[in-house]
């Protein structure tokens, strides 16, 4: 294989590791962040539930006041028509009834509300077990960061190093070309499979093809520019030659 190319390959290999180190310590901050943002978001939607719970009871007691202040209205007229206290026996009738109809109502509304506030408070039960799951995955994945980001630090630090010294041995107009790959796309080198880039599925002449798959020229894409790499064959050439020798051997 060409050089060139043979130290294209390893500078390659070496940037995928450092990827993938790269996305495990970020990962674990994603997930973390992600997990914080729920919490967040939970918390004020329970926030929001208090605030309506409070509400209810409130109007709860309201009412239970409302309702008592006509229940005893009722009854007190009910007790003076009884005893004949009352000199219009039909403007009295009227007034109970009307008494009647606003405790009915009363005591509607106070079935209504109450099966509201049971409903949100069992809503509220629901969302706290979620914020305890929530708060429990927040804690183990704040353990995982602290024990893992400083060995996921410590490879990546190790692998730019590394990186520095491969660096150093390709040409300096192809690692110019490599690094202006990598901030379009990490994988700046692809494998040509069956004639096409595996990244743009660009199709290249049989020759290109040929050069690739020996690894004795190095190519880009035409369609997407990265650089292009394949299994190395031997020249059938020299496989020739392998076998003449060993039959002169």
């Amino acid at each position: 294989m060409q050089e060139t190319l043979l130290l294209l390959e390893r500078l390659y290999d070496l940037d995928q590791r450092r990827d993938q180190t790269w996305d495990a310590m970020k990962g674990l901050e994603k997930d973390l962040a992600e997990t914080a943002t729920q919490l967040e978001q939970l918390r004020a939607e329970i926030g929001g539930l208090e605030g309506q719970r409070k509400e209810l009871v409130d109007a709860e007691r309201a009412n239970a006041r409302e309702l008592d202040k006509h229940v005893q209205r009722r009854t007190r007229t009910q007790e003076q028509l009884d005893a004949g206290l009352l000199p219009d026996f039909l403007t009295a009738q009227r007034q109970i009834e009307g008494l009647g109809q606003i405790v009915d109502r009363l005591e509607t509304e106070a079935l209504e509300l109450m099966e509201r506030r049971e409903i949100l408070e069992r809503k509220l039960v629901a969302l706290g077990e979620r914020a305890r799951r929530l708060e429990a995955r927040q804690a183990q994945q704040q353990l995982r960061l602290e024990q893992e980001g400083p060995l996921r630090k410590a490879e990546l630090d190790a692998l730019n190093l590394e990186r520095k010294d491969r660096k150093e041995s390709v040409p300096s107009h192809v690692l110019r070309e490599y690094e202006g790959l990598r901030k379009l796309h990490r994988d700046a080198l692809v494998w040509l499979e069956g004639g096409a880039c595996q990244a743009c599925r660009m199709h290249h002449p049989p020759q290109v093809v040929l050069e690739v798959r020996r690894g004795s020229k190095v190519h880009r894409c035409r369609g997407c520019t990265r650089f292009l790499a394949g299994v190395v064959e031997a020249d059938p050439e020299d496989a020739v030659k392998d076998d003449e020798s060993r039959v002169d051997g």
